[in-house]
């Protein structure tokens, strides 16, 4: 027999590949705290895309209707009633002309043209039997 393998004791955990108890919390503390970290970035990260998907979107869909509403106020026929004064032209002039003089933080200059056309609408709307 080997003199160097006659004498082998058992450890129990003790040798040098092993970690202490506290060096085992404190990597199972990190790590913990890594996963919460790696949770909290993509969370803010799926705020973040969302919120400016529905700014993109919002202002794409603003530009669209501010332009179809500039093409049927142009071409509109001496067929001025309440009604459609209501749905054809002031709910969509609010909406595009809310959403894109707040993202620019100024009028712009088509902005002020749709609203002379607006206000001319409504004041021949009042002035008509």
């Amino acid at each position: 027999m080997d003199p160097y393998n006659k004498h082998q004791v058992s450890l129990r955990g003790a040798s040098t590949k092993e970690i202490s108890r506290e060096a085992l919390l404190e990597k199972v503390s990190q790590e913990r705290e890594l996963r919460n970290y790696a949770r909290r970035a993509t969370a803010s990260a799926i705020f973040i895309q969302s919120v400016w998907r529905r700014y993109s979107v919002t202002k794409k869909v603003a530009v669209q209707l501010q332009e179809e509403w500039v093409a049927l106020v142009n071409c509109h026929a001496s067929l001025i009633t309440g009604s459609w004064i209501s749905s054809v032209v002031l709910r969509p002039f609010l909406f595009f002309v809310t959403r894109l003089s707040t993202q620019h933080q100024k009028i712009q200059t088509r902005d002020i043209d749709c609203m002379q056309k607006c206000f001319k609408i409504l004041l021949d709307s009042i002035n008509s039997s």
